[in-house]
């Protein structure tokens, strides 16, 4: 990347900013957005002080009851999917 190249972009990012784009936020969502529900699950169940047996079960129900979707980005499952239609 040339200097003039540099300014130009350092430019945009700001005038962008200037008009409320926040690339932080931009980045928070990009990485939020591509978390899966098996991979929300997971992190729940890691954060969360139950019983082996109570984890057990909320893996197999929701294993189960939600396979569908378990792969599918948490942004993509709207209401409109509804139980047993992805």
């Amino acid at each position: 990347m040339t200097l003039e190249e540099a300014r130009l972009k350092g430019r945009k990012l700001l005038s962008d900013m200037l008009a409320g784009f926040d690339p932080h936020a931009e980045k928070r969502y990009e990485k939020v957005a591509s978390i899966t529900l098996l991979e929300l699950l997971e992190e729940y169940l890691a954060v969360r002080t139950l019983k082996d047996s109570t984890v057990e079960v909320y893996r197999r129900v929701i294993k189960k009851s939600l396979k569908e979707w378990l792969n599918k980005p948490i942004t993509e499952i709207t209401k409109r999917h509804g139980a047993g239609s992805p």
